[in-house]
């Protein structure tokens, strides 16, 4: 596979996306991870992430995305961590960490109020809000419909207390139309952002 690549700063040139060139890739047989040179980053599109990355994921079980790109974790531990704790798990240095998360509860701490959708993080130490019917469809060139993308931004504090305080963490979740039908395949790849007024405390 090749993957899609963003050149940030290449011999003076402007920004502009391509694939990696051929002898810019060292591929590892055994799954091992790939090099890039210094100023590329990794820019996939939704339909990139959901048709090349995530469809690769749900079927296989060895990880399409190099580790220091994404990481696989149990669904159990991502709500049991506020976001700057997750990127902790990670070290590559941008705003941006991708993660496979396994679907592995039976529930989650999940309510509705006032068409918002809140999934609790940890003892109460924070939330993800997003929005009854907001999940928007991707699709190929075609028309094909291949998956789902919701968005989420992270409030610190209980949803029950008046100081719940919005953040600078947003999330993106990318669901396949149709999940294959095995038990313990279900993943979800989620897209972590981390916003320009960072704080490390929240």
């Amino acid at each position: 596979m090749t993957m899609k690549y963003e050149v940030a700063s290449f011999a003076g040139g402007n920004t502009s996306g391509g694939t990696l060139p051929p002898a810019a890739e060292r591929h590892n047989n055994n799954g091992g991870d790939v090099a890039v040179p210094v100023g590329y980053r990794f820019k996939p599109t939704d339909e990139e992430l959901v048709k090349h990355y995530l469809m690769d994921k749900a079927f296989n079980s060895a990880s399409p995305l190099p580790s220091y790109i994404g990481r696989d974790i149990q669904a159990s531990r991502f709500l049991n961590l506020p976001p700057h704790r997750l990127v902790s798990l990670m070290s590559n240095g941008e705003r941006e960490w991708f993660l496979f998360i396994h679907q592995d509860l039976e529930s989650e701490a999940i309510w509705t109020t006032r068409g918002e959708v809140r999934r609790m993080v940890g003892n109460g130490v924070g939330f993800w809000r997003s929005f009854q019917g907001s999940e928007k469809p991707i699709c190929d060139s075609s028309g094909a419909p291949l998956g789902f993308k919701s968005q989420s931004t992270y409030f610190s504090a209980a949803s029950s207390s008046s100081s719940s305080k919005k953040t600078h963490w947003k999330l993106h979740e990318y669901r396949l139309h149709s999940p294959p039908n095995i038990r313990g395949q279900e993943w979800v790849l989620a897209r972590l952002i981390r916003g320009t007024d960072y704080n490390r405390n929240n």
